[in-house]
């Protein structure tokens, strides 16, 4: 999202892409077991927001509840987190949105386990 909407020049585009993998490499915050302090640059960050949550979504899914959303509105968008613990808190936050009752969808990696599991 940042790298489609977020930026406004090459400059720009090219200094959060090159922030991006250094996170991802581990190149910045120094030596650490596993967890470290990174600062994280000021237009990345969504300031102002009383409540966190409801501020990400927003952000992420703008015009979520303006009609009727089709699939290929969330396959192009995606919230990223550190850990299992805070991707929990935010699916628990984002589904406590929609109407209805939640539904489970079992998934398989493969077809013959899965076909194997119901013979």
């Amino acid at each position: 999202m940042r790298l489609r909407w977020g930026l406004a020049n090459v400059d720009e585009l090219r200094e959060f892409a090159d922030w991006i993998l250094n996170v991802g490499d581990r190149k910045l915050g120094g030596l650490n077991d596993g967890e470290a302090i990174i600062d994280i640059p000021e237009y990345i960050l969504i300031k102002g927001a009383f409540d966190p949550m409801a501020a990400i979504v927003d952000c992420t899914y703008p015009g979520i509840f303006d009609g009727l959303i089709v699939n290929p509105y969330f396959y192009s968008r995606a919230v990223l987190a550190p850990t299992n613990e805070i991707v929990d808190k935010v699916n628990e936050h984002d589904l406590s949105l929609f109407p209805g009752e939640e539904g489970l969808y079992l998934s398989s990696n493969s077809i013959d386990k899965f076909i194997a599991n119901y013979e």
